[in-house]
């Protein structure tokens, strides 16, 4: 939680601030870089987020690993954008290794 990063915090104020996830989720905008098997459990009960943007910087894989995820055909994002209701999303700053990225 918050009080996990009071020393960082401290350290980097006024840039940063420790927040719960439901603080987090209410920002202006939003950016989610999570574990892909991760994600549902992060981004599950928090409220639509009400046309605020929220900033996609996941990859399907599996660290370490690096296994791409089964996406059953769909995009990403597209699974993604189901996990944040209400949500105009941003993708952003992917790292995929070149061979995961020849078949597209």
């Amino acid at each position: 939680g918050p009080a996990s990063l009071a020393v960082l915090e401290t350290e980097l104020k006024p840039f940063i601030k420790a927040g719960t996830l439901e603080e987090a989720a209410s920002a202006d905008i939003v950016l989610v870089a999570v574990n892909w098997s991760k994600l549902p459990k992060a981004l599950a009960g928090l409220p639509d987020y009400g046309g605020r943007i929220v900033i996609d910087a996941n990859n399907p894989i599996e660290a370490p690993l690096f296994k791409p995820a089964e996406l059953n055909g769909r995009l990403s994002t597209e699974i993604f954008a189901d996990l944040v209701p209400g949500a105009r999303v941003v993708k952003a700053f992917n790292h995929l290794q070149p061979h995961l990225l020849s078949g597209d």
